[in-house]
């Protein structure tokens, strides 16, 4: 800063002509913002009051009113008929409920009614209320709602009545009238939620933009309870906080933090109600005004800076444009030109950038082509693509590597650290013979070996491979692919088994085309049986090429011998068969 200061009148200039505006609009700034603060203050002080005050004499009104609704409903002929005789009384009950569900209705903060006789509820308005049991299986929490005084309000939590709940509520408890006199161990009880009286009671009073009114209640134990506010915003959290640390009414103090509090006790009554207005309120309007007091101020006094700047500015902003776009491009977004028009060296600079940006932009736009091709050469290829470490891990490949190895993706065959080891191989001397070839001749080129997949199943592959190196000769990584080969393979084991069936085959069919040709020559010519028999055929149909059957003649004196032979035991007429039995050595003449 120094340095600029002492180097630049234009610099020194600027500074000197903002640190006096500067001074004049902080000391006009501060002198209006106390102004405002103190005016703000008592102006919030009196809104205070004036809500708390008439909250008070509207919760204070509000009880009178439930107070004589109760004596009301207590001389009402259904309550009455409910306290008559039982068998009777629970035919009033719908009608009773009838009569309340109306009523609540208009009142949602009404939480529940009871109708006590003697020692017993003899009607709950919610028909669901469970009263908790003592030891002795007698109903703890309907003796402790009957102890309760009934005269005036208390404020108890349900916890006392039933130990599953917890949360304060407003009772109000009166003895039944009949015909103009309170009938003992005879009540009706109003329970009050708070929290709803406090919503619909108070929810719309604003005391400024975040202050409100919340009704707090003393209970019977001396705590007190104080309802939420329904409100947002850091005040309620604010206020959440601090009034969980209130024991008495006298706990709550004036200020906190940023809020200012203020209470106000309902005589005759354990109820308050607490006003909170925000400190926030005040400093917003006092923040605002002295923001349009800055304003104004500079207003008045920015011309003649911006004098100074402007015609300034006029010669350095091209070189500001210049150094903007510079980052936009190193960050990659090669669309980006300095548009200055001027007729300068400045002009002429920028455009050789842009020139320059153009030629970068085209090469860019080309290499993500080709990017583009190779990375689509790459994932699509039928051919299995890897790059693994010297050790066999594999650090990248294709989806036709992940395939053939049998994994469902590169990823996951990268994830599993599986490589191509010793292990991976059916006959793991392999490994050691491509590595020597290629540290021979710097590749290898379709080694045929078996590999072993992710489920242990064995196939061919044909692997070319070379490696990678530093400038030291140290190896960096191979590269190569895999093809799979099994297939062929398969097809080259079945055509060499074939070969060798069909050398089987032809020496077998050469064999007995012999046989036939000898079996033909020891059979007796037909036509030489006929110059014995003229009247006879004969029919001699091998099943094959050779037939399992045989016959021949032979001339004896005056007479001849015919002899079939089934060289199998089939293919005889079994009359023949049995003629040959019969006539044993019968001479045919």
């Amino acid at each position: 800063m120094i340095h600029i200061f002492r180097r630049s009148i234009k610099a020194r200039f600027i500074i000197i002509t903002v640190s006096i505006v500067m001074t004049v609009v902080v000391v006009l700034t501060c002198v209006t913002a106390w102004t405002s603060a103190r005016l703000l203050k008592e102006e919030s002080e009196r809104q205070l009051s004036q809500s708390l005050s008439q909250s008070l004499e509207m919760l204070s009104g509000f009880m009178n009113a439930r107070e004589v609704s109760l004596e009301i409903w207590s001389s009402n002929p259904l309550v009455d008929a409910v306290f008559g005789d039982p068998a009777l009384a629970m035919v009033f009950v719908p009608s009773l409920r009838e009569y309340f569900s109306k009523i609540r209705e208009k009142e949602p903060w009404i939480s529940n009614i009871f109708l006590i006789q003697q020692d017993a509820v003899v009607y709950d308005d919610s028909d669901a209320f469970e009263f908790s049991e003592g030891s002795d299986g007698s109903s703890e929490g309907t003796k402790r709602l009957i102890s309760l005084p009934d005269k005036g309000i208390v404020v108890v939590n349900l916890n006392q009545f039933n130990r599953k709940l917890n949360k304060n509520v407003i009772l109000i408890k009166r003895n039944i009238v009949k015909k103009g006199t309170a009938e003992n161990g005879n009540f009706i009880v109003l329970i009050l939620d708070p929290e709803i009286m406090n919503s619909r009671l108070f929810g719309n009073i604003r005391i400024g933009n975040r202050g409100f009114i919340s009704i707090a209640a003393e209970s019977l134990s001396g705590d007190i309870a104080i309802a939420k506010s329904g409100q947002s915003g850091i005040e309620e959290e604010c206020f959440s906080e601090i009034r969980e640390q209130w024991k008495r009414f006298s706990d709550i103090p004036d200020h906190c933090g940023s809020i200012i509090l203020r209470k106000q006790i309902i005589p005759d009554y354990p109820l308050a109600v607490i006003g909170l207005a925000s400190l926030d309120d005040i400093r917003e309007p006092v923040s605002y005004l002295v923001f349009l007091s800055v304003i104004f101020s500079l207003l008045a006094s920015s011309f003649g800076i911006w004098s100074a700047v402007f015609f300034s500015g006029k010669l350095i902003s091209p070189i500001f444009k210049l150094i903007h776009t510079i980052g936009l491009i190193s960050k990659g977004d090669m669309t980006q030109r300095v548009d200055v028009d001027r007729q300068d060296e400045i002009g002429t600079l920028a455009t050789a950038f842009n020139e320059m940006t153009e030629r970068l932009q085209a090469n860019h736009l080309a290499l993500q082509e080709t990017e583009k091709k190779y990375r689509s050469i790459f994932e699509n290829a039928v051919e299995g693509i890897f790059q693994s470490e010297p050790d066999g891990r594999i650090i990248r490949a294709n989806p036709a590597f992940a395939r053939i190895m049998g994994y469902e993706s590169p990823d996951s065959l990268i994830l599993s650290h599986a490589g191509i080891t010793d292990r991976s191989y059916l006959n793991p001397e392999h490994r050691g013979e491509i590595r020597r070839i290629i540290d021979r001749e710097g590749r290898i080129m379709g080694f045929e070996t078996q590999l072993f997949r992710k489920d242990n199943s064995t196939i061919w592959v044909s692997v070319s491979a070379r490696s990678v190196s530093d400038i030291d000769g140290n190896v960096l990584y191979f590269e190569g692919s895999i093809t799979d080969i099994t297939e062929h393979k398969e097809k080259e084991k079945a055509e060499i088994a074939r070969e060798i069936a069909e050398a089987a085959n032809k020496k077998i069919m050469e064999s007995i085309h012999y046989a036939k040709m000898i079996q033909r020559s020891l059979l007796t010519d037909p036509d030489e049986i006929r110059t014995y028999l003229p009247d006879s055929f004969f029919i001699w149909e091998p099943r094959d090429i050779v037939g399992g059957d045989i016959f021949f003649t032979e001339k004896l004196g005056d007479g001849f011998i015919i002899a079939v032979v089934d060289c199998t035991g089939h293919g005889v007429h079994d009359r023949f068969i049995g003629s040959e039995k019969n006539y044993p050595g019968r001479r045919l003449p």
